[in-house]
């Protein structure tokens, strides 16, 4: 028996009806009020395609802050053989309109990695060097 006693105005439909929704609608409520306590796992695929492998030093960097914020598989979809500037345009859309963590400083590597492997043309002089500092 129910703690709770309801008294209606009339025996009409109407009003036992609104009953009705209104404790489904306070069952929910409740449900979901003491369901939020506690923590809910969520369990994502694997991944399925990674970024192509470079000694360029950018690709360690595209490795940890372009697929912190989105999968490999966008890397891989950008239209074939684009120049150094499509990516960097990429990859500062990326750091201004999205947020995206990436040093202003490792940009131009994170840039020649994408150009070099995605793009149409090998890596700068600045990433060469960078790279024979890197190793």
């Amino acid at each position: 028996m129910s703690p709770f006693k309801f008294t209606l105005a009339s025996e009409t439909p109407m009003p036992k009806l609104l009953l009705r929704q209104s404790l489904l609608l306070t069952a929910i409520l409740a449900t979901a009020v003491t369901g939020s306590s506690s923590a809910k796992e969520i369990a994502l695929p694997p991944e399925t395609i990674l970024l192509k492998q470079s000694d360029l030093p950018g690709y360690a960097l595209a490795s940890g802050y372009c697929v912190l914020c989105h999968s490999a598989d966008y890397v891989h979809y950008q239209p074939p053989a684009k120049p150094r500037s499509f990516w960097l345009a990429e990859v500062t859309k990326m750091q201004k309109k999205y947020g995206a963590p990436v040093p202003d400083a490792q940009v131009d590597l994170i840039v020649d990695y994408l150009t070099s492997i995605y793009g149409s043309s090998p890596p700068t002089a600045a990433s060469a060097a960078a790279q024979g500092a890197h190793n």
